[in-house]
């Protein structure tokens, strides 16, 4: 049993370390958005940037962001929204293919032709009716 309190011990430990090596690193990526974006960012408000202007600055950082997601995300659904976001961007989303069949598609031609001459006869008799109402 003392062996196996150890090796839980040593896990612990490297569960430890491991989140506070995650911690550094959020930190440190705190400190360079903070010293070299929101800089940036300040400034742009201040001169009174649109909102389409602060979308086209954060594009590159937005899609840097979706890319680093994308290729070191321990979360799978995660990583995969990134890539399908990503992809739909730059490829758009893929076209739905539909069938689409015309109502008068099945009709035999002597049929379709019956009807077309119907409503052309109906048209040139609804013709005058019209004029005469201007």
């Amino acid at each position: 049993m003392a062996g196996r309190g150890g090796k839980n011990r040593y896990k612990s430990g490297q569960e430890e370390q491991d989140q506070a090596a995650d911690a550094l690193d959020a930190i440190a990526e705190f400190e360079d958005f903070r010293s070299t974006v929101l800089p940036k960012l300040q400034q742009k408000l201040k001169d009174g940037a649109t909102p389409e202007e602060l979308r086209k600055f954060a594009q590159s950082y937005l899609t840097a962001r979706q890319i680093t997601v994308a290729l070191t995300s321990a979360d799978e659904s995660a990583a995969l929204r990134a890539i399908d976001s990503l992809t739909h961007q730059n490829e758009g989303k893929p076209k739905e293919r539909q069938e689409v069949e015309h109502k008068f598609g099945k009709m035999r031609e002597e049929e379709l032709d019956a009807l077309l001459t119907a409503r052309l006869k109906e048209a040139e008799t609804s013709d005058p009716k019209e004029k005469k109402r201007h």
